[in-house]
């Protein structure tokens, strides 16, 4: 458009002419001439011709721009190098990148989380004085993660083992722990060679009481085990051992008991021995799967208060894998391969009205503890923590006490002894606790044993197959011949079972499955459809059974010819009946 024209508009005629003022500048300045250009001033709009020399001071404007963007880029990335050189970071166990943070104490944080990007936010501040924007936030968390050293070290959640040491994070502001060995304990200050990473809720320890005689220990654990019975006393005590133990299998500890037994105040009391919280007791949802698992990531002993009567099966087998220790990998959201990985090890304490396990593995790894109604009336819950809390010192000096008697004892015990329980470490703390108490060698496993076969006798008689089994067993024991030698085959397969019993009383009765099959159709007081209709499902009802039977003192094992399948059960007659007491008219 021509500015002369009428239509032109007042801004148009404006902006021509500064152009020309601007032009004649530049040309008074001394610059060479050159070769006029025709640049357009706006899209549409008049035109004007370049003065001489006008191309060298654009493009020395854009060289000198450039290079002040380039700078600016350098001295942000300085400010953001200088910021991540003041932390060590690392991949832990899981593959998670955690950085260490040195504030009077040793702490650990994860990159990613929103905790460590605040304290980023806050030394680029102190560094540069400038409030750093989000960009800024991410390319310092990138940055950290691209330095992050490539070995792997282990992080630990309130309680770290090696060897014959065992470390106890105090939690203080000194990061001060104790140091547990066979001939003692001690205070320590902290350092960089034990990691600990520290929940929301994660409480401080006072330094406990000592003691180096053991009656004297056992009466400092009065207080906590007041609400607990007599004859439960040596498994409690060595789950709080064995919870001392990074690297040992953790039983599971189940109250059952009626509302208002204060079933909830002793696991808190139990919980807060080796790991307080900071405020009242965080505890984990049974939801789900997924919910437990995130809820003992914060913490090393966790308690599940209130689980229903019966669990489902994908819950039951975390809580074995929590037990035993496992790895937990998913795939994170809105990506193809990238995964979330976690830890799944810890000890747990389970509160419930009625036993809410079904599967046999579970129930395995349980120490269930029966809580008696309140008798004496009821406490206010403050008044019970603050007991508690005035024999804390005392009750923790008792627990370490005797996480020094396991290790004095472990490796004579584990030379010596058959060790009869899977949970192997809860074992031998329990009979190293009875030992040092002056009890005879096996006292401890042989209660073990004892409460195994109850288990196993109650789990037996609730279950459909296994009922009927017991039925069918007792049955042909009745019948079995007085004599030392074994069975022949001939009666075996005549008749498709046999039974013999010595002088010492030892029982074995051999059988097919499908003689076990019509016998069990016999014997149960069910409904015969939920049992097994055909030799092959019986056998697989029995392999089912094989560790509940082993555990109740029957030992069934199968063999087999190129003819004929069979199982050999074989026990004592106290045993048989010792597991199944009752035989009802229908049993024969």
């Amino acid at each position: 458009m021509n500015i002369l024209e009428p239509n032109a508009t007042f801004a148009e005629r404006q902006a021509y002419f500064e152009a020309i003022k601007q032009r004649d500048k530049d040309a008074n300045e001394g610059d060479t001439p050159q070769t006029a250009q025709v640049v357009p001033i706006k899209s549409g709009g008049p035109t004007l011709p370049n003065a001489p020399g006008e191309n060298n001071k654009q493009n020395t404007r854009a060289a000198l721009a450039d290079a002040a963007r380039e700078a600016s880029k350098q001295a942000a990335l300085d400010d953001l190098e200088a910021v991540v050189s003041h932390y060590t970071t690392f991949s832990a166990q899981t593959g998670e990148t955690l950085a260490i943070i040195k504030s009077g104490r040793v702490d650990v944080v994860p990159v990613q989380s929103e905790a460590f990007g605040r304290r980023l936010k806050l030394d680029l501040f102190h560094h540069t004085g400038k409030t750093p924007s989000n960009t800024h936030l991410e390319l310092l968390k990138d940055l950290t993660l691209e330095r992050a050293e490539h070995r792997v070290r282990r992080v630990y959640k309130r309680i770290a083992q090696n060897g014959d040491n065992i470390i106890l994070d105090l939690g203080d502001n000194e990061g001060r722990r104790l140091r547990v060995t066979a001939q003692g304990w001690q205070v320590e200050p902290g350092g960089e060679d034990f990691l600990f990473r520290r929940g929301k809720s994660y409480g401080t320890i006072d330094v406990p009481e000592a003691t180096g005689d053991a009656r004297e220990a056992w009466r400092w654990l009065r207080p906590l085990l007041s609400r607990v019975p007599k004859q439960e006393h040596f498994r409690l005590v060595a789950w709080l051992v064995a919870s001392a133990l990074s690297e040992a299998d953790y039983p599971i500890v189940l109250l059952v008991g009626p509302e208002g037994s204060a079933k909830s105040t002793l696991a808190q009391n139990l919980a807060t021995v080796l790991d307080p919280p900071q405020g009242l007791l965080p505890t984990v949802s049974t939801g789900s799967a997924k919910d437990i698992i995130a809820g003992i990531q914060g913490r090393h002993v966790c308690v599940l208060d209130n689980a229903p009567g019966k669990l489902n099966g994908d819950i039951e087998d975390t809580l074995c894998r929590i037990s035993t220790g496992a790895q937990f990998e998913e795939r994170l959201l809105y990506t193809n391969f990238d995964v979330a990985s976690a830890e799944l090890h810890a000890p747990l304490i389970v509160t419930a009205i009625s036993h809410p396990f079904r599967q046999r593995d579970t129930r395995n790894r349980t120490i269930a503890i029966e809580i008696e109604a309140l008798r004496d009336g009821f406490k206010r819950r403050t008044d019970v923590v603050d007991e508690i809390e005035h024999a804390i010192g005392q009750i923790r000096g008792a627990v370490l006490f005797f996480i020094s008697t396991y290790l004095r004892h472990r490796d004579t015990i584990l030379a010596l002894e058959t060790i009869p329980h899977r949970m192997v470490d809860w074992a031998v703390a329990g009979e190293a606790i009875a030992r040092e108490l002056g009890a005879e060698p096996g006292k401890f496993f042989a209660q073990i044993e004892r409460k195994q076969r109850d288990d196993a006798s109650d789990y037996l008689e609730g279950d459909l197959v296994g009922a009927a089994l017991l039925r069918a067993l007792q049955h042909w024991a009745a019948q079995a011949e007085k004599t030392e030698d074994l069975p022949a085959n001939a009666k075996l397969q005549d008749l498709g079972w046999v039974a013999v019993q010595n002088a010492q009383g030892e029982l074995t009765i051999i059988a097919t499955p499908t003689a076990i099959q019509k016998e069990l159709m016999q014997r149960t007081l069910g409904n015969i459809i939920n049992l097994p209709n055909t030799a092959r499902a019986t056998t697989g009802a029995i392999q089912r059974l094989q560790g509940v039977l082993n555990r109740a003192g029957i030992r069934a094992t199968s063999g087999r010819s190129k003819k004929a399948r069979w199982w050999t059960f074989t026990c004592l007659l106290e045993v048989l009946t010792a597991v199944c007491p009752k035989i009802d008219a229908h049993s024969g």
